[in-house]
């Protein structure tokens, strides 16, 4: 029964409009997050959008009808439903105007937990990286990501034109930026606390 109420409450949010929701009696303080500027149009944001389509699509038409279909669902189905609407509130976004270290530190642990990989959806191009960042950051991704050699024969180009070049040579090569990098969490913290956080966990991934 817990699992089809905060199923419910999620689902309402997530499919039927924000704020409150006269249909559940479950006071949850639970938000979908937005994509950052540089990956809301990228791969994951694509696979999240069409996900929700999907979802949409076999969800009732009226949220007051919500109630009955979870209940008439499996728990396959229901878990499911579930994982997508936690999935969409996980925000791990590091704003330099808001310092939450043990909020990112859980993301960390979350993303261990599900073996996310960010370079199997997000690539540097001008547009998502290397044209809003410095020079300096441009010849470190291509020294990181290709060799110190390819970055020097970089440098003595303009931004623009470094920015394009530095995007062909690090093109299939998995580069990432520090903050798109798996951290180093110790086992106790990306450990699940049973088996059934575990099952959600792969369920997301």
């Amino acid at each position: 029964m817990a699992l089809m109420a905060i199923t419910h409450a999620l689902a309402l949010r997530e499919f039927y409009g924000s704020g409150y929701n006269p249909l559940t009696c479950l006071k949850l303080e639970v938000v979908p997050v937005a994509f950052a500027n540089g990956v809301a149009e990228g791969k994951a944001a694509r696979a999240v959008a069409a996900r929700h389509e999907q979802w949409a699509r076999r969800l009732p038409k009226t949220s007051a009808e919500l109630w009955g279909w979870i209940g008439a669902q499996d728990d396959t189905t229901i878990l499911s439903l579930l994982t997508f609407c936690v999935a969409r509130t996980v925000n791990a976004v590091e704003a330099p105007w808001s310092r939450e270290p043990k909020r990112i530190a859980h993301a960390d642990a979350l993303a261990t937990l599900v073996g996310l990989d960010m370079a199997a959806y997000w690539t540097p191009t001008v547009d998502t990286y290397l044209g809003r960042v410095t020079k300096a950051r441009i010849l470190e991704a291509v020294a990181e990501g290709v060799s110190e050699r390819d970055a020097e024969s970089l440098s003595g180009l303009k931004k623009p034109d470094m920015a394009d070049h530095a995007e062909r040579l690090l093109e299939g090569k998995g580069w990432l930026p520090v903050v798109l990098r798996m951290a180093k969490v110790s086992e106790s913290e990306a450990e699940p606390v049973n088996s059934e956080t575990a099952d959600v966990a792969h369920a997301a991934e």
